[in-house]
């Protein structure tokens, strides 16, 4: 058995590893298309490379003033913006049109969102375009790229962004503390990591579930959810899609194609598949039945505003390789727990009251935020500031980052700006935001100066209201209004829990609002104003351009 001394050793190694490495990540496989870094053009010789720029910009005829070869100026979103508004036949037929307009028309999120427009069941078939193609009635066989030998920065750079894996050596740092669940007491818990407002990663929380072993097996997903639609978004698609089990499970299993895979964040899972129920339990630190000091927990508070009318909170959670969640706070100043069952998860989490992540640029009031479109492109492009960040002087304003390993649980408490990245081919997890005693002064203080920003209600059924969910499960869900949430959060508090009340709340002046709005609302490129889909519900967004590489996009939480 290793010892102390030498797994320290072998963890200093490591660290020393991952300050030589000289890239966070690398490319788990090349493009299709053979799509390269304009960079690659020095390596020929002038004649030639010269040669290839008047040939890749003739081939592209009048659409080549919506793009550039030769410089690192990432222009290919004109070009990909006017592509985005053909159907797939269309795009089918630019594809033959020449060389270079191939590269452009074969992206895979045009073909993803022609597939979204398109409407009806999405049956994911290897690729989005074969995907089109199987729906429109096309042949079985997958489509066969071909190497095109096109050299731009900015179709190579999303494809890097949608299909990078870390290296290990990026793996190593644990900052984040892990404690076995036999050994930590709720009172315990409450007075090392809840009250100070710091995350750990709790062990042996999942002893017990019958999720461990059932959702690790693909045959029982399917059978559990059967037709069940579950939602799925991304920050990238124009809109949400609803999957089954199966669909799901085969998109994640497939070769990764775009820069933002859809991510599947249901949060009427218990309703669509009710079997799902009897496989978890909240674990004992969350969990309002549990007792202590001799009395039950005052924790998930919003319970007392009704099942049916609490804003949204416990969400079943998927995805493939290399997807997660950008940089957010947890909405409405709320803990948070999330159980990995299937899959390891890496997070990274800065501390409230710090300067927000690099790329990461909430307005004054942090009502918006600016931020980069998904996962990889913050990784390829903001690591080295992540790096600086490690080495602040001050050690509280150090973000933290941590595996959570399969079966384990993380606490992530409110204000913390968190980014999770999906390690393994499928992942599946649990999350639940709540409030307690601990973060009830900021929840009471959130819901009456930041009402504009409440979120998990405002998309709810209303009564007689009708939706997809209403209509699978044979009813409505009518939620608390935003101007309705303090008044009637403080009135049962003061009813049920008043001591409690009285202590966090009730002598305190009235806390300003907290400078980091956990509900931002996230700038994206596009100019178009529309409703978008956040993992966390829908939301009605002012779209700005703002570019850092690339596009930047609203995304939630």
């Amino acid at each position: 058995m290793e010892g102390p001394s030498r797994k320290r050793q072998r963890l200093q190694a490591a660290l020393l590893a991952r300050q030589q490495a000289t890239a966070v990540a690398r490319l788990r496989r090349p493009h299709p298309y053979g799509v390269r870094p304009a960079g690659n053009l020095l390596l020929l010789e002038d004649a030639e490379r010269r040669r290839r720029l008047r040939a890749q910009a003739a081939g592209l005829g009048r659409f080549a003033v919506l793009t550039s070869f030769a410089d690192d100026s990432m222009k290919a979103e004109p070009l990909l913006e006017v592509l985005g508004y053909l159907t797939g036949a269309e795009l089918a037929r630019a594809a033959l049109s020449g060389r270079t307009l191939s590269a452009f028309a074969n992206a895979p999120e045009l073909w993803r969102d022609a597939c979204l427009r398109r409407g009806g069941d999405i049956r994911y078939a290897y690729s989005w375009r074969d995907t089109y193609a199987h729906a429109a009635g096309g042949a079985a066989k997958p489509h066969a790229p071909l190497d095109l030998r096109v050299y731009h920065n900015a179709l190579h750079r999303a494809w890097c962004c949608g299909n990078f894996e870390l290296r290990p050596e990026w793996l190593v740092a644990d900052d984040v503390p892990k404690a076995d669940a036999a050994d930590l007491s709720v009172d315990a818990f409450i007075e090392k990591y809840e009250r100070p407002n710091m995350p750990v990663v709790l062990r042996g929380c999942l002893r017990g579930w019958a999720a461990r072993d059932r959702w690790a097996r693909d045959a029982y997903l399917i059978e559990a959810c059967g037709d069940a639609k579950l939602r799925a978004t991304s920050p990238a698609a124009p809109m949400a899609v609803r999957f089954t089990a199966a669909e799901y499970l085969a998109y994640c299993k497939a070769p990764p194609q775009e820069e933002a895979p859809l991510y599947l964040f249901e949060r009427d899972f218990l309703k669509l598949c009710p079997k799902l129920k009897d496989d978890f339990c909240v674990p004992k630190y969350f969990d309002p039945e549990a007792e202590t000091e001799g009395r039950k927990r005052p924790t998930d508070l919003f319970r007392l505003y009704g099942a049916e009318r609490r804003p949204d909170y416990r969400w079943l959670i998927a995805g493939p390789k290399a997807s997660g969640s950008v940089f957010h706070i947890d909405p409405n100043s709320t803990n948070a727990w999330n159980a990995a069952v299937r899959g390891r998860k890496r997070w990274i989490l800065y501390p409230p009251g710090c300067e927000p992540p690099p790329g990461v640029m909430p307005s004054a009031d942090g009502a918006d935020v600016t931020l980069p479109l998904g996962l990889g492109e913050w990784f390829l492009s903001f690591w080295a500031h992540h790096e600086l960040r490690r080495q602040d002087p001050e050690p509280s304003r150090r973000p933290l980052e941590v595996t959570c390993e399969e079966g384990e649980t993380i606490f992530v408490p409110a204000g913390w700006w968190h980014l999770v990245l999906n390690l393994d081919d499928v992942c599946v997890a649990i999350t639940q935001n709540y409030v307690s005693a601990s973060n009830l002064k900021l929840v009471v203080d959130f819901l009456k100066y930041k009402e504009d920003q409440i979120s998990g209600v405002r998309d709810r059924l209303q009564d007689g209201e009708e939706g997809d969910v209403a209509a699978a499960v044979g009813g409505t869900s009518a939620a608390v209004q935003p101007e309705q949430m303090h008044r009637e959060l403080v009135e049962a508090m003061e009813r049920d829990y008043p001591e409690v009340f009285q202590a966090e709340c009730g002598e305190q002046p009235a806390a300003e609002a907290p400078c980091q709005s956990p509900n931002p609302k996230v700038t994206r490129t596009r100019t178009r104003t529309r409703s978008t889909h956040t993992l966390g519900g829908a939301i009605k967004v002012s779209l700005r351009r703002l570019r850092t590489r690339t596009r930047t996009r609203r995304c939630g939480s």
